[in-house]
């Protein structure tokens, strides 16, 4: 069984020191190039088969599978357990399998004796839910309950049914509807054999924001403000007894009915925390944690896990979730009537606003029987296990080079300076605890520490937002480290960065819709500008998304662990919205009728004016590589080449860039490190062609110039506006730029310098880094998430790897790239030639102004 037929290895942690048994579990599997056409053939094996459904998440170029969706139901120990993937081994047949019927808007699932059927002919999606041929909920009554901030209640139409996952052992169908301007989407989940439902609301406000100014406040005209949102699932008779328990591992207590458990704040220290002001910037927090209501008694504490048990005549149903006070506020509540009510957003002194192009959503599930996982049921799904594949496995699918199991011995300083993220008295979760980053907007995001600035004592609300994109980075450690706290943080960044860091809109200019917005602004507080930027505040002057800020990698690989779709979204929004910006047809008026160029907002950097190596190009090719590779549609292949071939060249010179300029110019190696994922890239799509020969001249001529005049940049801390730690953390990307470019390399000779000026950079830079007392602030650290690990790698292997040859020259002349807004400029002058001199300037003021 662990013959040539072994594909990878799956490791999972439990949350829990009691043993789960059969647990479901499901992960994405990355699989070796041209092994496996068929997910069927795909079985998990423990010391025997497992029942497996597997799902085609990626594939290799050639057609075979790369990434896999695979579901299991495994034991699991309290000190977790490990399985293996392997293909073309008879899985045991499953007992109880889902059968779907589906149209678009009517729906059946059973599997045993539950059946669940959905009519959207009735108005609310549930027609019955059976077990054993009785009704677990009174479905006519069964509803989503959505209340404006006027107190009416809003009218839900559910429009269409569509299976996301069907198989087997899982299945998800997806209601969409709509309440007013909301969009509504009832995600349900069944499980073969298991007596539950899961159920996850997402409501989506598609409304532009209007942020006047550029100021992106909460109290923007495109919001809309909801007084309450609540799923009801009445059972089929009265309420004749409750049983709770409020935290993990706390046993189930008797208490009086009706009962209502409501997480009003996140019960931390900081509850009252400015993160939490609305749109008037004041916090209206009424409760630090949690209250309780049992048959007109009251009760409160601090954060609450709950898990219900609402008994009536001819059963019980259950009730709980996975994160109930984190994503305050929340309620659940059992009356006398038999009705069970899920708030999702519950009633509070304010209104919930949900901002134009944000998304908010929320999970829980529903049993009605012994499910056998846990003693009680839907225990587990109060902290349900984790899994993972193999680091190795991940690597080659991904072509991280480096990414291997860490060691600390290989590299002590770089492990001891990472730890500190999850380890100590400054980890991320400490720092989440400090501004209190909870609620249902907030969790998941880390808090921008580096930001309170020198000043003694200072603590401000800022966001981090994604910047330099530590999804991936926490990932990377997770898999380095085979350490599940790091991919619970990753999990809950990813779930935040594409619910409300991107910009769900098409209705906003196409600079912005479907872009991310910049993590908080430098230096100055959030305040009512929560996750979008630019707060109303002295010395600011507006923005919104922007090139430079566009991190996707993350987002892809987190698809692929997991098959959350809205990471899959999230990076094709992040490509269109490049591509959008930089379509001249669709800038805003005049400048299309003066000229249809590209307007040059995916390639600047800093300023308009600068088309050559920085973070904006980069981020945008790497995002469109990442599109490209998720649907195989050439036109952003096609958009990343022309971005590569426009912003550097092999014969560009590097002096006249100003490369020695650190405050402007450091990001040209985000540029170099992009290029490496570009050759990549098109090396695994079999186009190593001219323009390939082009970008890895580019990378080497780069190369060469940072051997010989790169230092580290608080080695002249006079060249620096503010002499951070972040400028070490940094300089580890100098170290990864010439190791890449050591692979590339046309000569030995070559290969040693860049290798030696890669071991440089890389223990000065770190040995730096660690004798700062700022070192574990948030900014170093999430940069050498990414960054600092392959160095052991590259020494070892890249001195073996075959040299490339010298790439063809000469190359054809670089280009000057002239962007629309300078094209349409001069056209207008020329066009008001015969105008007076006072009607020229007026035109050339207004086009200005609608730049």
């Amino acid at each position: 069984m662990t013959g040539a037929s072994a594909l990878g290895r799956l490791t999972a942690r439990s949350a829990s020191a009691v043993p789960r048994r059969a647990e479901p579990i499901t992960v994405g599997v990355p699989l070796p190039r041209g092994r496996v056409r068929d997910a069927g053939t795909l079985v998990v094996t423990a010391s025997e088969p497992l029942p497996t459904q597997a799902t085609a998440l990626d594939r290799w170029p050639d057609g075979s599978i790369r990434w896999a969706l695979v579901e299991t139901r495994a034991d699991v120990p309290a000190d977790g357990a490990a399985w293996l993937v392997h293909d073309g081994l008879a899985p045991p047949p499953v007992a109880e399998p889902l059968v779907l019927t589906l149209t678009p808007r009517r729906a059946s699932v059973t599997t045993g004796d539950v059946r669940i059927d959905l009519d959207l002919d009735r108005g609310q999606p549930f027609a019955s839910v059976m077990a054993g041929g009785r009704p677990v909920i009174d479905a006519a009554r069964a509803a989503v309950h959505i209340v404006d901030a006027g107190g009416a209640v809003v009218p839900v139409r559910f429009a269409a049914i569509t299976a996301e996952v069907s198989g087997p052992l899982r299945t998800v169908l997806c209601v969409q509807g709509e309440a007013g301007v909301l969009r509504v989407t009832l995600r349900l989940t069944f499980l073969a054999g298991l007596p539950q439902m899961g159920v996850e609301l997402a409501l989506h406000n598609p409304n532009a924001a209007t942020h006047p100014g550029g100021f992106w406040e909460l109290g923007d005209p495109g919001s809309v403000c909801l007084r309450e949102v609540a799923v009801h699932l009445p059972l089929p008779g009265a309420a004749q007894a409750c049983q709770v328990s409020l935290e993990r591992a706390a046993p189930l207590q008797a208490v009086a009915l009706p009962f209502a458990v409501t997480q009003h704040a996140s019960g931390g220290e900081h509850w009252k925390s400015e993160v939490h002001v609305n749109a008037g910037g004041v916090v209206t927090l009424a409760h630090p944690g949690f209250t309780t209501t049992a048959g007109g008694v009251a009760g409160a504490g601090r954060r609450a896990s709950p898990l219900v048990v609402a008994e009536h005549a001819a059963g019980a149903l259950w009730c709980t979730s996975e994160r109930f006070w984190e994503v305050f506020p929340k309620a659940l509540a059992v009356a006398a009537d038999g009705l069970l009510s899920v708030g999702c957003l519950p009633p509070g002194i304010d209104a919930h606003e949900l901002q134009g192009g944000e998304r908010c959503d929320y999970e829980f599930w529903v049993g009605w029987g012994d499910d056998g996982v846990t003693a009680v049921p839907l225990d587990w799904r109060r902290a349900p296990s984790t899994a993972l594949p193999e680091v190795t496995a991940v690597a080659e699918a991904e072509r991280l080079y480096g990414l291997e199991p860490a060691r600390a011995a290989d590299n002590p300083v770089y492990e001891q300076l990472v730890s500190a993220a999850v380890e100590g008295e400054d980890t991320f979760l400490a720092k989440r605890e400090r501004i209190d980053e909870y609620g249902w907007r907030h969790y998941g995001d880390l808090y921008a520490d580096h930001e309170n600035g020198a000043e003694p004592g200072r603590q401000i609300v800022s966001h981090y937002n994604n910047q330099y994109d530590p999804v991936h980075g926490l990932t990377v450690q997770a898999l380095r480290h085979d350490d599940h706290r790091w991919w619970q943080q990753a999990r809950d960044l990813a779930r935040h960065v594409s619910r409300i860091d991107i910009y769900w809109t098409d209705r906003d200019r196409a600079a912005y819709n479907g872009g991310l917005f910049w993590h908080s602004a430098h230096y100055t507080p959030a305040g009512a500008s929560t996750h979008r930027t630019y707060p109303r505040v002295a010395g600011l002057d507006g923005g919104g998304p922007s090139n430079e800020h566009c991190y996707s990698n993350g987002l892809l690989l987190h698809y692929f662990l997991t098959g959350d779709t809205t990471c899959r979204d999230g990076v094709l929004s992040l490509a269109n919205w490049i591509t959008a910006m930089d379509d001249g047809r669709q800038a805003r008026f005049p400048l299309p009728w003066l000229s249809t160029a590209p307007t040059g907002a995916a390639s600047a950097t800093v300023s308009g004016d600068y088309h050559g190596p920085g973070r904006g190009p980069a981020n945008a090719v790497v995002t469109l590589l990442n599109a490209h590779r998720l649907t195989g549609d050439d036109r952003y292949a096609a958009k990343a080449d022309e971005l590569v071939r426009r912003v550097v060249h092999p014969d560009d010179d590097l002096e006249a860039l100003g490369l020695r300029d650190p405050e402007h110019r450091w990001s040209y190696t985000v540029m170099l490190q992009a290029l490496g994922k570009y050759l990549s890239t098109r090396q695994d799509l079999g186009r190593r062609d001219r323009q390939w020969d082009y970008a890895r001249a580019v990378l080497l001529h780069y190369a060469r110039w940072m051997a010989e005049h790169e230092y580290l940049a608080l080695e002249k801390p006079e060249r620096l506006e503010f002499p951070t730690e972040t400028w070490a953390a940094q300089d580890v990307r100098k170290a990864e730029v010439l190791d890449l470019a050591a692979r590339y390399a046309a000569s030995a000779a070559e290969r040693e310098r860049f290798l030696a000026a890669a071991a440089d950079f890389h223990g000065r830079a770190l040995a730096m880094l660690a004798a700062l007392p700022t070192r574990t602030r948030t900014r170093p650290l999430v940069l050498l998430l990414s960054y600092g690990y392959s160095r052991p790698w590259f020494a070892r292997h890249v001195p073996a790897t075959p040299l490339e040859a010298a790439p063809a020259a000469p190359w054809p002349p670089p280009s000057h790239f002239v962007p629309q807004r300078t094209i349409a400029v001069r056209r207008l002058k020329l066009l008001a030639a015969g105008v007076a001199v006072a009607g020229v300037a007026a035109l050339v003021a207004l086009l200005r102004w609608l730049l």
